[in-house]
């Protein structure tokens, strides 16, 4: 983990920066969210590398004031894809991480890229990462942008019809669901065992 993250910081400081803001809001959410220790260390590891695609682009590009041309918007469009590729040949990340890191652009609509999902075809790990990742980005300072206030960005967030409620509420939703049904699972478990005791006896 550490090596990606010298790594990018060594080709990119600002991202680098970008990361740790968006893990340490991924670490608040999942906390809000009452999610597992393990759950939440997932998570943030995931927000830590979702940008690792970065270090495949040009600082030229990263850095750019002005607007990007279409040929360096599609550059800069390349970065999920290419981290992913690069954390799976790493062979030490985990699934859903490599999977964040390829879709967290991606968005409820249809809209978002590389692969164009839509929906439930988002995991609710990906969800998360959008939104703290897009939260971060609008309270940053970038070459291209100056920051707007935590709040305008939180509005700006609770008004984005196209993503941050649905996805909230539904993330929200899928990981209380999930947890519980680990409880019941665990309950079902415990039971069987006193059964078997029982009948050792």
């Amino acid at each position: 983990l550490m090596q990606w993250i010298n790594a990018v910081e060594l080709h990119h400081s600002q991202t680098c920066r970008h990361v740790m803001m968006v893990a340490g809001y991924a670490d608040a959410f999942a906390r809000s969210l009452g999610l597992s220790g393990s759950d939440t260390a997932l998570f943030t590891e995931a927000s830590l590398l979702h940008d690792v695609g970065k270090l495949f682009i040009p600082i030229s590009i990263l850095e750019k004031a002005g607007p990007l041309s279409d040929a360096e918007r599609k550059a800069i469009m390349t970065h999920p894809l290419r981290g992913a590729k690069a954390l799976k040949r790493g062979k030490a990340a985990h699934p859903l991480v490599i999977a964040a890191a390829r879709s967290h652009h991606e968005y409820l609509d249809g809209s978002g890229y590389p692969d164009k999902l839509a929906g439930d075809q988002i995991s609710p790990l990906v969800r998360m990462l959008t939104i703290v990742d897009i939260y971060s980005a609008l309270t940053e300072e970038r070459a291209y942008k100056a920051a707007i206030a935590q709040l305008a960005a939180a509005e700006k967030r609770a008004d984005d019809d196209k993503y941050a409620r649905q996805a909230e509420h539904d993330a929200a939703e899928k990981a209380k669901e999930e947890a519980a049904a680990a409880r019941e699972a665990d309950e079902e478990g415990t039971k069987l065992a006193n059964e078997a005791a029982e009948v050792a006896h």
